[in-house]
């Protein structure tokens, strides 16, 4: 479907939807790892977000390459457009996409041995999921990230710790 939407618009100039339908695919191959095919499509959607004033659009593109960018192992240039995706999610207001950067950036600094960092990045994803009922989603894969970097450090107690904000969440089967 994201091939389908992105081709209609492919040969039309810039608009709302143009960028959104690449944004889309964007994402949808960077979560199937297809990296090459990803990174000049999200630039392509950045570029055409920005040219219509779709800062939204924008900073999901933005994420999306971040983590592109994260996995080809250019980590610097990785953190610095997840960043710039953090701050224009939180200009807009989108707590959703404020929870996806979360994940991303906390995941990519793990993955770069950054530990100190994901461990910050990922408390502040948690208490961000927490205020925004978004726990049982981006909060999952946040903690997750957290913990992760906290076992590389050796801080077995503050991963148990973190994981436990996890137990007996709204909405979830607890055996009773």
């Amino acid at each position: 479907a994201y091939e389908e939407s992105a081709a209609l618009v492919a040969d039309r100039p810039s608009s709302h939807a143009k960028a959104r339908s690449m944004a889309a695919l964007g994402q949808s191959l960077m979560v199937r790892s297809q990296l090459a095919r990803a990174q000049p499509l999200l630039r392509a959607a950045i570029d055409v977000a920005r040219s219509v004033e779709d800062r939204s659009v924008e900073g999901h593109a933005v994420c999306s390459l971040g983590a592109v960018l994260g996995e080809l192992g250019q980590i610097d240039e990785a953190t610095e457009a997840l960043e710039r995706a953090l701050a224009i999610a939180r200009a807009e207001g989108d707590f959703e996409e404020v929870g996806r950067v979360h994940v991303n950036l906390s995941s990519v600094l793990v993955a770069a041995g950054r530990c100190e960092e994901a461990v910050a990045v990922a408390r502040d994803g948690v208490e961000h999921a927490f205020e925004t009922g978004l726990m049982l989603t981006y909060g999952r894969a946040v903690a997750g990230n957290g913990a992760e970097a906290l076992l590389l450090l050796g801080r077995w107690d503050e991963a148990l710790a973190l994981l436990s904000r996890l137990d007996n969440l709204p909405g979830e089967d607890i055996g009773t």
